[in-house]
């Protein structure tokens, strides 16, 4: 009686077993150098600065981060001299009264700008007033006092800024009339609160106002995320993930799972451990004879999963966020593509961004203005002129000069690199490197013809034009075949095997 040969299986494994198990995993276990601090939430985004919101829903807690990223930090203190740097004059019909009030405002207009400037990135700043008994010195130094009056009058000394996270706008109940500040110790009275509002036009009135951060807060969402994938991507190099191949089912000896077994070793061989690995391979069976035979797989097997390449790739999103934040800082993104090239003697590109850039400004320093001209000004006329006298206002006039030429700077600076440059591979050039005999017409190119093999008659370095670019290639194409130099297949694939081992890129 002949034994029976085993029946073939499509799932049956090389020993014999037909039901197969899935890969397992598992992550080291403790608290090691590069598990502990950053295994359990790496690449987790919204344990460190939160999940990607929309623009005009950023906690104030993320803007405060968004400030620590240099691009802002460097756009922000260019803001901030701007204003700084701003003219500005005090207007008023009586003359004791503006020179009184510019003495006043002169006493802290740096300070302040650099408070507003905040409120250009955030939107919205609260502000606590100083209030004080006294009296303004003079601009100039040798001018006479500007008051006379025996009486002590009430005037601002400066402001304090509250802490954007724990401060708010208060209303009433309909939402129309503003009440002061919230702030963590408590209630600020409207008296002494100035809540600075940038972009309340933008935001449909809206006592948060739209900041320039939110034009930059994707892509700085963005370049956090990559930073992110990169340290991934670094630990990845610096610590492999370790792959243990395993044969199906129980170890016969200690009655513990193979699975279990290859990531006890896995653990291990992260660990720096040395691993001894069984040499026995799988048996198969011929599916005609039914012979047994050693495959050339082995059971067990250790072996590091390759970590991550182009490095470079990071860097470039990290390179285009920053210009996209660059942007989004110093003028709004559709600006880049509603300003075309200028004509023939006109305004170019950076020109009207430029302009644009300054615009924008003004704008800004507009708003500042009018929160010093509604709900400052107003308070120490009445509390030290009468109600029939002017009106005073501070109005910003214009930038500094040189404000305009370091925008200018960064614009070019900035739109120079958006531009991206295409590498054209010069075939003459790498055949002439190789060593390769050129056909002399093809190898000697004018500079103003294509990479073709153009090449004016005369000795003159003028560009050639296209209609005596097309003459040339007719002419060429016009001469006898036994004019041209046809290398034979063997020459040729040994050319482009040589070309591939000095120009891989290429052939990618």
């Amino acid at each position: 009686m002949t034994e029976k040969q085993p029946e073939y299986v499509v799932s049956k494994t090389p020993e014999g077993q037909i039901a197969a198990e899935t890969p397992d995993t598992r992550a080291p276990a403790g608290r090691s150098h590069f598990w502990g601090e950053y295994g359990y939430w790496l690449g987790d985004t919204e344990r460190r600065y939160g999940r990607m919101r929309q623009a005009r829903n950023i906690p104030a807690s993320v803007k405060l981060e968004m400030l620590r990223d240099p691009i802002i930090a460097m756009a922000l203190g260019f803001i901030s001299s701007t204003l700084i740097k701003a003219h500005r004059v005090i207007e008023c019909t009586d003359e004791r009264k503006r020179l009184f009030f510019d003495a006043m405002f002169r006493a802290w207009e740096r300070e302040f700008m650099l408070q507003a400037a905040i409120a250009v990135a955030f939107g919205s700043i609260g502000l606590i007033k100083r209030l004080r008994f006294a009296v303004p010195e003079p601009v100039e130094i040798d001018a006479p006092p500007v008051w006379t009056s025996a009486a002590t009058p009430l005037i601002v000394t400066g402001f304090d800024m509250c802490y954007p996270v724990t401060s708010s706008p208060r209303f009433d109940n309909k939402r129309r009339h503003f009440q002061g500040m919230n702030v963590v110790d408590g209630r600020v009275d409207v008296y002494y609160s100035l809540w600075l509002t940038v972009g309340q036009a933008r935001a449909f009135g809206a006592y948060e106002g739209s900041g320039r951060l939110e034009n930059a807060y994707k892509h700085w969402w963005i370049k956090h995320f990559g930073w992110d994938l990169f340290l991934v991507h670094l630990q990845k190099n610096i610590n492999p993930v370790v792959m243990v191949e395993h044969p199906a089912g129980t170890d016969k000896d200690s009655g513990k799972k193979h699975s279990a077994l290859a990531l006890a070793t896995g653990d291990a061989v992260r660990g720096g451990a040395t691993v001894a690995v069984p040499s026995s391979v799988y048996e198969t069976v011929d599916q005609m004879t039914g012979d047994t035979r050693l495959a050339a797989v082995k059971k067990w097997a250790v072996s590091f999963l390759e970590g991550g390449k182009s490095v470079h790739e990071f860097h470039e999103v990290e390179d285009q966020c920053d210009r996209k934040i660059s942007l989004g800082m110093f003028l709004p993104y559709q600006a880049i593509f509603e300003v075309t090239g200028g004509d023939l003697g006109g305004p170019t590109s950076a020109d009207k961004l430029t302009d644009l850039a300054e615009q924008v400004l003004l704008m800004e320093a507009a708003d500042v203005d009018r929160h010093l001209n509604d709900y400052v000004f107003p308070q120490v006329s009445k509390a030290n002129f009468p109600p029939s006298s002017p009106l005073v206002r501070v109005r910003t006039t214009g930038l500094a000069q040189d404000t305009r030429a370091q925008l200018m700077e960064i614009i070019k600076v900035v739109m120079g690199k958006m531009s991206t440059d295409t590498n054209v591979f010069n075939l003459l050039e790498a055949l002439r490197t190789l060593d390769m005999p050129v056909n002399e017409p093809l190898a000697q190119t004018n500079e103003g013809a294509s990479s073709v093999g153009l090449q004016a008659d005369d000795e003159s370095d003028e560009p050639l034009t296209p209609e005596q670019m097309a003459e040339m290639a007719r002419e060429q194409l016009s001469r006898p075949p036994d004019a041209i130099d046809i290398p034979d297949e063997d020459e040729i694939r040994q050319t482009v095997r040589r070309l591939r081992d000095v120009f891989p890129e290429v052939f990618d």
